[in-house]
Formats: structure tokens, sequence, C-alpha cells
């Protein structure tokens, strides 16, 4: 079985191992807003390691999704285990960025020059503004076999606005 089998076979019995033994289904209405501060960090997405969180393992594999909301990010940041693109103009980096960040701004006309000199066995949390540019960051990203790469979900002013998390300059 490959990995990429035996990853879906791990989500599968995850997502399974989840569900009511009753075979019904809540109807309570509830839902986790993940894009909140307050969102449990135990609820994460399903199947993906968080440092041995979930309890699933990958042989030491760092989890391989696209998108985080801020505090999932701040995770990862902290776990010193990426290496953290921001995006922005460097006006904007200078006046405030996350801690461990590099300048990388997706406006320089080398930008996807730039990228081919990417270690594409890194792994890379991209953050922008708001979430659009590092979308398109990543499609670059994963268009010269970079695969590693975690969109911060509405992007700095996300981290700063809806979490207070800090910036350094």
């Amino acid at each position: 079985m490959n990995k990429g089998s035996f990853f879906l076979l791990a989500i599968l019995v995850f997502l399974l191992s989840s569900c009511k033994g009753n075979g019904e289904t809540s109807t309570t209405g509830d839902t986790t807003n993940t894009s909140s501060p307050q969102a449990s960090t135990s609820n994460r997405m399903a199947g993906i390691d968080f440092e041995g969180k979930t309890g699933i393992q990958y042989s030491g594999q760092l989890p391989k999704v696209d998108n985080m909301n801020a505090t999932m990010f701040k995770e990862l940041v902290e776990s010193d285990k990426y290496v953290i693109l921001d995006l922005r103009a460097d006006n904007h980096y200078k006046e405030g960025h996350i801690k461990g960040a590099v300048s990388f701004p997706i406006s320089d006309p080398k930008f996807k020059e730039n990228i081919k000199k990417l270690d594409k066995n890194a792994a890379y949390l991209v953050y922008s503004q708001k979430g659009i540019n590092s979308v398109k960051a990543m499609v670059a990203l994963k268009d010269e076999d970079i695969t590693h790469v975690i969109n911060l979900i509405g992007g700095i002013n996300n981290w700063v606005n809806d979490y207070n998390y800090p910036l350094v300059k």
C-alpha cells in the first residue's frame, strides 16, 4: 500500500471513529467556526497530524495542507519547522511581520525567478495582507514542485485584527 492510500485510509478510519455509534446525526446545528480564536484546537482537520495531537503518526512528516486559520498557523510558526514567507511589499514587512518571517514580495518582478532558488524539500508558511496574494503564490510555488505550502487564511489582517496576535519589526 503506498503512502497516499495509507493516508486516505487513515483519514477514513479517523472520520468513521468520530461518528456517533448509534447511527444518528446531530441536529443541534452546532458548527465549529475554525476562523474564530476560540475554536477548539482539538477539532482539527481530520487525519492531519499536528505534532501528535490527533494521535495519527506519519513517520515524522509534517502536514501537507493548503490553508489554516491563525490559531493553527501560529502553532506551526512556533514549531520552527517552517520557512515563513511574507509576500507583502517590503514597506509593509518593515512596518510589522510575523516573527521569523522573511520578506519575499509577490510584487517583485523576479518573484517567479526567486521561487526557483527555494529548497523544494522545505516546508513553507505563506501569508499576504488579505490572503489573496498568498493563494496566488501557493499556485506558483506548487508549479515549481514545492509541495509543502500552507497559507494563512485571511492573511496578516486576520492574524492581527481577528486574533490579536503580535507582529515584530
